[in-house]
């Protein structure tokens, strides 16, 4: 009989804290409900048997409602704010072109540079009646040489500056350069006009000087630029 109470008392000391009827066991997402079984207790007491705690017969699942959490993954796709540069494409003969308007520019410098010592030497001999036939002739060689050239480079210059139009890369550079050997082409063709009127009047050569110097100190700041102002 000692021996009873002893293992009773035992066994209310090792018991869990007291629970409900119904209790119920968290695994994971899921409940157990467990259920003690008050006959196989009291059976159990009544034979003396040592089992720790009740006997669990009865196991009902609980599904458990978890709260609605759900992380948002919409993609939200951001505006492409980088500004693209358009590509262009050239033809061949833009560079074909371009390389005609590079050696006309080469050679018009020298041109220049004859036909002022040529026109102001003809202008002093003009002064004091002894002008040579041949020198008239040099000058006005140099005249055609350099209208010739000029006139190609302005053919080769507005077609490439037309066929690039769009292209934004180095677009100012190139417009600038194109209008101002437009202004030099008015110039030339003006100071082909005065020609005749420098032959016959000291006045009207003077002239014919003037408008030829205004003309190719424009073409050379037009040709001076594009070689310094590096793209």
């Amino acid at each position: 009989m000692v021996f009873e109470l002893a293992a009773l008392l035992l066994n209310a000391l090792t018991l869990p804290a007291p629970q409900s009827a119904d209790s119920t066991v968290v695994q994971g997402a899921v409940a157990f409900t467990q259920r003690a079984d008050s006959d196989s207790v009291s059976r159990n007491a009544s034979q003396g048997t040592s089992a720790a705690g009740p006997r669990l017969t009865q196991w009902s699942r609980v599904d458990l409602v978890a709260p609605a959490w759900r992380a948002d993954t919409t993609l939200v796709e951001r505006p492409d704010t980088t500004r693209r540069r358009r590509s262009f494409e050239y033809s061949d003969g833009y560079g074909n072109r371009l390389e005609i308007h590079k050696i006309g520019s080469y050679v018009m410098l020298p041109l220049f540079l004859s036909e002022y010592l040529v026109g102001q030497k003809l202008l002093n001999e003009e002064a004091v009646g002894t002008a040579s036939h041949g020198l008239r002739g040099i000058h006005s060689a140099l005249a055609l040489g350099i209208g010739g050239v000029f006139g190609v480079n302005t053919i080769t210059g507005v077609w490439n500056w037309w066929e690039g139009r769009k292209d934004p890369s180095d677009r100012t550079r190139r417009t600038l350069h194109s209008l101002i050997m437009l202004v030099s082409d008015v110039g030339f063709v003006w100071t082909a006009a005065s020609a005749h009127s420098a032959r016959r009047t000291t006045t009207g050569a003077e002239n014919h000087r003037r408008i030829a110097i205004a003309s190719i100190s424009v073409s050379a700041v037009g040709t001076v630029m594009m070689w310094l102002w590096k793209k």
